[in-house]
């Protein structure tokens, strides 16, 4: 199929989502197509599908909302594809991340900021032993969650003050969104972070992970804080 003019395919998307609200009101109306977004769809009521099937074609959009997720499919395969890492960010990690956040009653900006000062804007991510990709934009080790496979990769940890380089077992995830779901999971049901889903800055929410050892950087928080800008810019969060 050919592309979607990709501002075209979200304001559809953002549209359709607003109407499919009335099925799951977990559903946020943002513009980006997807697994949840058609489940949804699925299960909500034949005139609310009818309504959303409307309003994406008076969009200029042929085949409704499963047009729209087709759309969306094809972009993700194409990033896969490039192994373009950034875009498998930006299309399925952040969305995800967005959802799974905004449901836990945190602002999305924060865990987000973090990630993207993990991976590099999901640019770097550790690599497992057969080649295959971790998943972890988050620099989850694997102690933490016990995945079943692990992946070796090169960090800094700060000892006395001092950063010095080792060597560590890190997660492995099976997919991007399952990822988020963990990292969602651990960051908001582990006693080692306190009150974090509550955090009001970017500055607060950085620091409460660096209190319960998620980094040893002592510079860590205010990274987090910095990062959250231009997060919030660039994925328009509020």
């Amino acid at each position: 199929m050919t592309a979607l003019d990709i501002s075209v395919a979200r304001r559809a998307t953002a549209a359709a989502q607003s109407i499919l609200r009335e099925a799951d009101s977990s559903l946020q109306a943002d513009g980006k197509a997807g697994s949840f977004t058609m489940s949804v769809y699925a299960k909500a009521s034949s005139p609310v599908r009818q309504a959303a099937d409307s309003v994406v074609a008076a969009l200029g959009v042929t085949g409704g909302v499963a047009a729209l997720n087709a759309d969306y499919a094809s972009r993700k395969s194409v990033a896969a594809s490039t192994s373009d890492a950034a875009s498998v960010f930006d299309l399925q990690v952040v969305p995800a991340i967005v959802r799974l956040a905004r449901a836990a009653g945190m602002n999305p900006a924060f865990p987000i900021a973090q990630l993207a000062l993990e991976s590099t804007w999901g640019k770097h991510t550790p690599v497992a032993e057969d080649g295959s990709p971790s998943y972890n934009y988050g620099g989850i080790k694997w102690a933490t969650v016990n995945t079943a496979k692990k992946a070796f990769a090169a960090t800094k940890e700060f000892v006395s003050g001092k950063s010095v380089s080792t060597k560590d077992a890190f997660a492995v995830f099976d997919s991007p969104s399952d990822f988020a779901q963990a990292y969602i999971t651990y960051i908001t049901t582990s006693h080692r972070y306190p009150g974090l889903a509550q955090a009001k800055t970017a500055k607060e929410y950085g620091s409460i992970l660096q209190k319960g050892g998620y980094a040893t950087d002592p510079g860590y928080a205010n990274t987090v804080a910095s990062v959250a800008e231009s997060a919030a810019r660039k994925y328009a969060l509020a």
